[in-house]
């Protein structure tokens, strides 16, 4: 089984402060078509697909189809802000950095009542019956929204996932820091809430972008669920 990232567009909605493809975005080509998915997939792979948001990709409700036809597992990471059908055989990993909408509006760099309208489409996704989990880019800025998010998820019956970010545009977060939210992430548990930690490790798997193929990229492990 080959474990493959696709970053499907380099188009987005939000300017995330903490997004490690900010930069390197402006430099990417068209967006990736079914044909480009059918070329470098095969049985067995599993895909991860990003962006960019990959739900701005005209092609995404055809790649998933497609991906469903080849029963080819497939994680779609999204922030949640576009809902539009697409294959329910994918996954959808969905970004919530934040559920107070002023802590929301800083990072993800825009004030256009995003955070209301991701909420409404968490909910129809999970109405529709599409297969969902929310994911949590955690740092020293949303902190204080670990909880309350967490209480949001518990209310939905939807896993959420913790992860630290990825050092990126000036901003990292300290060893200390990941024991506090580690020790945060164990008390939910303990709370019988659905979550896990995720770690950020070394690992090598293929990553796809409008540029080519890179080798070598991060992994993410779980540490505490």
């Amino acid at each position: 089984m080959a474990v493959k990232q696709f970053e499907i567009t380099k188009n987005c909605s939000l300017n995330c402060s903490f997004c490690y493809n900010k930069e390197e975005r402006t430099f990417w080509g068209e967006d990736f078509t079914l044909e480009d998915i059918k070329k470098n997939t095969a049985k067995g792979d599993l895909i991860f697909i990003g962006g960019g948001e990959p739900f701005l990709n005209k092609e995404l409700l055809e790649i998933t189809n497609y991906l469903a036809e080849e029963q080819i597992k497939n994680i779609i990471s999204t922030s949640g802000i576009i809902y539009k059908p697409i294959h329910k055989h994918s996954e959808l990993q969905i970004s919530l950095p934040a559920i107070t909408k002023k802590t929301y509006e800083e990072i993800v760099g825009v004030s256009e009542n995003y955070l209301k309208k991701t909420l409404k489409n968490i909910e129809q996704f999970k109405k529709e019956g599409y297969r969902i989990g929310i994911n949590l880019p955690i740092y020293e800025g949303n902190f204080s929204d670990l909880e309350t998010i967490s209480d949001y998820c518990n209310s939905l019956e939807l896993h959420l996932r913790v992860r630290p970010i990825i050092p990126s545009n000036g901003l990292k977060v300290s060893e200390e820091f990941v024991k506090q939210v580690k020790k945060k992430t164990l008390n939910l548990i303990l709370k019988n809430r659905d979550i896990t930690f995720t770690e950020n490790g070394d690992a090598t798997f293929e990553m796809y972008t409008p540029n080519g193929k890179i080798k070598n990229y991060f992994s993410k492990k779980d540490s505490l669920s």
